[in-house]
């Protein structure tokens, strides 16, 4: 292989690569908008060499595509979506198919490109006769923030129930009002997704008791899907309920006690310290619990003496034993050990400063949208996608703020020139919302 071969294959193997990573980043605990974005810029590099590349660049991309793997489909949707041509896009979606894992990488291609690019292509995919690609055509529109007008509604009489519950949540997501009362016969329908995203939709927009009742019933499934029905509902529901919801949790199998631990921390109010202390005890819930903590006080847990070691003889993850079926991954792996005879000490100290029922995020009260705008900017993408929702709720004419998004993109329709150093962004939360009032304003200035 010559030099230029090669390093046409570093491209492509970097942006199939880089495209996985982000696609786990985006809703992981260590992430700030500033790590996506320097993470977006490398995949941005590796794409664009494909791009100069041509042909040869295009070819290396179908190759990849015989492996059908999101990574590989992604670059290959890129470079045949962007460049328009027919024969490329076709290729494209011959290995796309109607997998519904090869579709999220279509979609986050649709996403990364250019509105105007994009447009045209969301349209003509959205109108095809195929189902698979009327849903990735209204996704392109969901993800990208940009509201199709009439063709929404249109959607949402879509024969195929996948399609219709993706238009029903971008009513949503978009802010929609006119349509919900299309949105509300989905409320009770048999197909589990189409309700599930009807009922979401009512509750952000109009806290719609019905809709509220059935994510209830969800959320207290002993299921996987529990814990997406849950999640909103600590900012939706009024906080006697959302307790109640929290506490029915704990006493259930163990993942409804995790789905409790990660709840506990998302309502945010401080009266759930002492117990999120006593599962920081328990190895199987210690790093999520501290999690929890961390997000309501603002206390960083992986620094020293609050960061403890790995508890002796406790496994998480795939490990070598190869008669050992766990092939699930380690879901507290960027997670800090907390110290949990430390973290109480700290709380013994503190726990005053904080009312209780009142909500918490990252150590100042929920309740405050300039503080919430500065969790936009300066947060990690867990206490963003908080941030994002709440906002959404206090102003529901504006739709939901994507924090999966091009970091950059993001960076633009947060006015932030540029984003901070990892101790600036640390310092300015610490400050909480009443700090330094020209935090952002500081960002404008070039950097040194």
């Amino acid at each position: 292989m010559d030099t230029i071969s090669a390093l046409i294959q570093q491209h492509q193997d970097g942006a199939s690569s880089c495209w996985l990573q982000r696609d786990s980043a985006v809703g992981e605990p260590h992430y700030s908008l500033r790590d996506l974005a320097e993470h977006d810029g490398v995949l941005q590099s590796h794409l664009e060499g494909l791009q100069l590349a041509g042909e040869d660049g295009w070819q290396l991309a179908v190759e990849g595509l015989e492996w059908g793997e999101p990574g590989e489909v992604f670059v290959a949707a890129l470079l045949a979506l962007d460049s328009g041509d027919e024969a490329r896009i076709d290729r494209l979606l011959q290995t796309v198919g109607d997998s519904a894992e090869l579709r999220r990488p279509l979609i986050s291609a649709l996403g990364w490109l250019p509105w105007q690019t994009a447009e045209p292509l969301a349209i003509r995919f959205a109108e095809s006769d195929q189902p698979f690609l009327r849903y990735a055509g209204v996704a392109a529109f969901e993800v990208l923030r940009r509201d199709p007008g009439d063709r929404l509604a249109n959607w949402l009489d879509d024969p195929d129930p996948t399609v219709q519950a993706r238009a029903s949540q971008a009513v949503g997501t978009l802010a929609r009002r006119d349509l919900l009362d299309r949105v509300e016969s989905f409320v009770e329908s048999g197909d589990a997704r189409l309700a599930a995203s009807a009922c979401w939709t009512r509750a952000l927009l109009l806290q719609d008791a019905r809709a509220i009742e059935r994510l209830l019933e969800w959320a207290q499934a002993d299921d996987a899907d529990a814990e997406r029905a849950a999640r909103p509902l600590m900012s939706i529901l009024p906080l006697d309920r959302a307790c109640e919801l929290v506490n029915r949790l704990t006493s259930g199998s163990q993942r409804q006690c995790r789905l409790a631990t990660v709840l506990s921390g998302l309502l945010g109010i401080p009266d759930s310290v002492p117990w999120l202390i006593e599962m920081m005890r328990q190895p199987e819930y210690a790093r999520v619990a501290g999690e929890s903590f961390a997000r309501m006080t603002g206390l960083r847990l992986d620094q020293r003496p609050l960061e403890g070691e790995w508890p002796d003889g406790f496994e998480a993850g795939p490990n070598d034993d190869p008669d050992d079926e766990n092939v699930e991954m380690d879901a507290d792996e960027n997670l800090p050990w907390p110290d949990a005879a430390v973290v109480a000490n700290w709380w013994n100290t503190h726990g005053d400063h904080f009312q209780t029922n009142v909500r918490y995020l990252l150590g100042w009260e929920i309740a405050n949208e300039s503080w919430l705008r500065k969790i936009l900017v300066l947060g990690r993408q867990r206490e963003r996608v908080t941030a994002a929702l709440e906002l959404a709720l206090a102003h529901p004419a504006e739709g939901l703020f994507e924090v999966r998004a091009n970091g950059n993109r993001q960076k633009q329709q947060l006015d932030a020139a540029r984003l901070p150093s990892e101790e600036y962004r640390c310092n300015h939360l610490e400050a909480g919302p009443e700090g330094d009032a020209t935090w952002l304003q500081s960002l404008d200035a070039p950097s040194g």
